[in-house]
């Protein structure tokens, strides 16, 4: 066949990024991939095999254009649905029942703030959106976890999600597309506590309860029954939060009800410890891509994590739905908003000015106040001591581990599938239905830190285009005698599950999403579970959505995890090897309730993995464990 150079980039790029899973949208290229991109083209007319798949992926109508309309398709629902919900807070009704809920002291808008370091003069309307989001958040939305039992008030824990079918009329009637059920802890014959996910504000206005979603729903309302012009703003990552328009400052300001945060727009990612890739505004005057105001690091790295969308296409749906909701205006008003939208532009053009006034603010480097300490870490949303993060270092690495897979060889207890191939230990062959456990047991005293680095690869069987469960790193207390074989639950339970009690824990690498069984997030995903059991109410740290490169692509990573004993603190890195490394923050996490058991001594550390109806290959190359207290010792 005959092809151009740009046709022929064009197929090439498109088919790898569809090849790696990750990245299944065509997209501008980082440099890395136009430089692998520049010899895969010199493969490509010497490989008669690559080029028979990459005709093979044409021929069966995986091509560009099909894709990208479905895609383009895909996009317009989600922001046309999004667009379509800011109506319900212009319905006078529900405005007059919102204001008859304002107490004076926040109708008060000559009432200048005691306190606040802001960065640009605060005007009337100003005054009053600071005092509404501040009353909101102290004295009338309240936050619901932790969720208590309706009859004794103890503590309950998640049982399940109803949908569908198992939603009542109630929850159709006000939006709920899904019910929580939790069940209390202390008596399990009581009522189950429902905790349905209302969309509908004249609903949240009884309930006064929920997390960022009913938040940022129900103050959508009482900023637009004040007469403020309003939006709400809406992060892929899941998290959603307002603004307000302010003449002074002639821009948006950015609201969060659920912390009583006004203008610090970086406080996700400076304080909460948060990567973020899209955020977009809609309101009743048009909808804009806001990401720049947001994002610390997008023109460094936040780009490149904006995969999920066309750019062209995003920026042409956005400005369309913006145009249908001015069209109506007189020529007088629209050029008033064009104007703003030129401000807004120039406003979040100017990274260094924002940045400036980011760092002099306390109130950016917040962590995250609202929700449990639990709920915040499962979201990796507990933020970092100055806002920065975190970094394990490798300090460590200045002398030999003090265990390696070739030392351990004779003390390495390997279970079910798990075996030694030259310097690999292979957890499980690329097979359905296998788990594979490999335990040493160190003498690592259990009032003692270590770090540990494991270097993995996950590789698919031929063809398929997702992962099949995973593996984790465990650690538990050793009581007594080890066991002869130390083996979880398969399938889902990564080969972990059941494991050890109070005080262990483990890491899982997920390549598969199990909602049923786990109510996993969405993979691939690194979370801390404590005890080690696989479901997700068990988890006290995981990634963000969609932050993580593909797990299962048979390329070479390591995972490095420090745990300090003294704090009780577990951290973790994913480093990714190439021409340039890159080490990946991924979590920070306090252990509960990890006490040492009674005659507990040592650590017992090891390495699962299983795999379900879906085949996938689990090595290691290299386990290293460091004693920190003997290098201490060493040190000293």
């Amino acid at each position: 066949m005959s092809l151009s150079e740009a046709r022929t980039r064009e197929i090439v790029l498109g088919y790898l990024q569809r090849e790696a899973r990750r990245n299944r949208q065509p997209r501008q290229t980082t440099v890395r991939e136009t430089r692998q991109l520049q010899t895969w083209l010199v493969v490509f007319w010497l490989n008669q095999d690559l080029q028979a798949r990459i005709s093979r992926f044409l021929r069966l109508g995986c091509g560009f254009s099909e894709f990208s309309d479905r895609r383009r398709a895909d996009m317009h629902d989600y922001l046309i649905g999004r667009d379509q919900e800011t109506d319900k807070y212009e319905d006078k009704g529900l405005q007059s029942k919102a204001r008859a809920q304002l107490p004076e002291s926040v109708l008060d808008i000559l009432r200048r703030p005691e306190h606040g370091n802001f960065s640009f003069e605060l005007e009337q309307d100003d005054i009053l959106a600071l005092n509404l989001v501040q009353w909101f958040k102290e004295s009338f939305m309240r936050w619901i976890d932790p969720i208590t039992c309706p009859e004794c008030s103890a503590e309950t824990q998640f049982e399940s999600t109803l949908t569908g079918v198992g939603l009542n009329e109630e929850d159709r009637k006000y939006g709920a597309g899904s019910v929580e059920m939790h069940r209390c802890k202390a008596d399990t014959s009581h009522p189950i506590r429902r905790f349905p996910r209302y969309n509908a504000p004249e609903k949240l206005l009884e309930t006064r309860e929920g997390r960022c979603g009913e938040f940022a729903n129900l103050f959508m309302l009482f900023l637009r029954s004040v007469g403020l012009d309003a939006r709400i703003v809406h992060n892929q990552e899941d998290h959603v939060w307002n603004e307000y328009y302010s003449r002074s400052a002639q821009r948006w300001v950015h609201l969060d009800s659920c912390e009583a945060a006004f203008d610090t727009p970086l406080m996700y990612e400076l304080g909460w410890g948060r990567k973020m890739s899209y955020v977009l505004a809609f309101g009743v005057e048009g909808a804009q891509d806001v990401s720049r105001g947001y994002v610390a690091d997008y023109h460094e790295h936040g780009w490149e994590r904006r995969r999920k969308w066309d750019e062209q296409d995003l920026a042409e749906e956005l400005t369309a739905i913006t145009a249908g909701r001015r069209e109506i205006l007189p020529e007088t008003g629209q050029t008033e908003l064009a104007e703003r939208d030129e401000k807004q532009e120039a406003w979040m053009a100017d990274h260094e000015a924002r940045l400036r006034v980011a760092q002099g603010s306390n109130d950016t480097h917040k962590a995250r106040q609202s929700g449990t300490q639990e709920w915040r870490a499962m979201r990796a949303e507990s933020g970092s001591a100055g806002g920065k993060s975190f970094a394990i270092g490798t300090s460590h690495t200045k002398v030999n581990p003090d265990y390696t897979l070739q030392s351990v060889d004779d003390n390495l207890r390997l279970a079910g599938s798990a075996r030694r191939a030259d310097h690999r230990l292979i957890l499980t062959p690329n097979e359905t239905s296998q788990i594979g456990t490999a335990f040493v047991s160190t003498s690592i005293p259990s009032t003692s830190s270590f770090v540990v680095e494991i270097d993995f690869r996950i590789t698919l069987s031929p063809g398929q285009d997702q992962g099949a469960d995973g593996m984790a790193f465990v650690c538990l207390q050793q009581q007594g005698d080890v066991p002869a074989q130390l083996s979880g639950e398969g399938g889902a339970g990564l080969g972990y599950d059941g494991l050890g009690g109070s005080g262990d824990w483990a890491a899982e690498m997920d390549t598969y999403q199990t909602v049923d069984r786990c109510n996993d997030p969405p993979t691939p995903h690194i979370s801390l579970h404590s005890p080690p059991k696989s479901h997700h109410r068990h988890c006290i740290a995981v990634t963000p959505p969609f932050s993580l490169p593909d797990l299962s692509d048979g390329e070479t990573r390591t995972l490095r995890i420090a745990m300090n004993a003294e704090s009780e603190t577990v951290q973790a890195e994913l480093i990714i090897h190439g021409e340039l490394e890159e080490v990946l923050p991924l979590w920070e996490a306090k252990l509960p309730g990890s006490g040492m058991m009674a005659g507990s001594s040592k650590r017992l550390l090891g390495l699962t993995a299983s795999t379900g109806g879906i085949a996938q290959a689990h090595e290691v190359t290299r386990f290293d464990i460091w004693d920190l207290s003997r290098k201490s010792e060493t040190d000293a």
